[in-house]
């Protein structure tokens, strides 16, 4: 099995990290975010090795929804932010 650094050595690689802070957004909209993002790793069957109880998924968006509304203003509104890593490979 070949580890991390012996890939990534073979490919040109350039990654930047963004962090986006100080925005006010609706609950719906943080979780529309974590749907289009984090959720895939959270909430994709593919990268677990156990398998879920019946009903997971759904139950864990609940428990995160929960969560976010805690932190809700009486508008409706959280600060919220997402640090992302976006990496740009290519093969040599």
């Amino acid at each position: 099995m070949k580890t991390f650094a012996a890939i990534s050595a073979r490919y040109e690689r350039q990654a930047v990290v963004q962090r986006s802070a100080g925005n006010r957004l609706l609950v719906e909209t943080t979780l529309r975010v974590f749907a289009s993002g984090a959720a895939a790793g959270y909430l994709n069957p593919a990268c677990h090795a156990a398998g879920w109880p019946p009903g997971y998924p759904a139950a864990a968006r609940e428990v995160i929804a929960a969560g976010l509304r805690s932190q809700a203003g009486p508008d409706g509104a959280m600060e919220a932010v997402f640090n992302r890593l976006f990496l740009l490979a290519h093969k040599p």
